[in-house]
């Protein structure tokens, strides 16, 4: 398993390469927990 900061800095790395806005991984957790929440989330077969 790789370091935490390991996987925190590749992921800022690669936003940086998008055209997406700002977000952090804990907040991306969180964003993913309430779309699963409303169900609002599918998963991949």
């Amino acid at each position: 398993m790789a370091p935490p900061e390991t996987v925190s800095d590749t992921f800022r790395r690669n936003l940086a390469t998008t055209d997406l806005p700002p977000i952090t991984l804990r907040d991306l957790r969180h964003v993913t927990a309430t779309l699963t929440h409303r169900g609002a989330a599918t998963s991949a077969p």
